[in-house]
């Protein structure tokens, strides 16, 4: 009897799992000149700088959180400073807080526990600056 008590708990304790969120915060350099980022993000509360060469793409930040979330909205505001500076010293003026400049894909790896990867992109161009 105490078999079946088992076998009917393991599913229910097998979808009360929590899951995850992973978060990718990827930086994509189209411009023709090396640029300089400096980034402060809140999740780690950490100032980092990278040197990004000319036509390539870096990540920047990868967040993991407790749950499965769809949510993707304020993706720049995980970035309390976010500048980026070409050869020039020219910062750029697109703005980070603004969700649509930022493409963005969401998938749900799995259902139960529920697993999702969010990858977000920020694209730099000659133009922004």
């Amino acid at each position: 009897m105490n078999k079946y008590y088992l076998l009917l708990a393991a599913p229910i304790f097998l979808m009360s799992c929590e899951g995850n969120t992973n978060r990718e915060y990827n930086i994509t350099n189209n411009s023709q000149d090396s640029l300089n980022l400096y980034i402060h993000n809140n999740y780690y509360d950490q100032l980092d700088s990278f040197v990004l060469a000319p036509q390539t793409s870096m990540e920047v930040l990868e967040t993991d959180q407790r749950g499965g979330s769809d949510y993707s909205t304020d993706i720049g505001s995980t970035f309390t400073q976010f500048l980026i500076k070409n050869e020039a010293g020219d910062s750029c003026i697109k703005s980070h807080l603004i969700d649509a400049n930022w493409t963005k894909e969401v998938i749900q790896v799995r259902k139960a526990p529920s697993q999702w990867e969010h990858d977000y992109e920020f694209v730099v161009n000659d133009s922004d600056f």
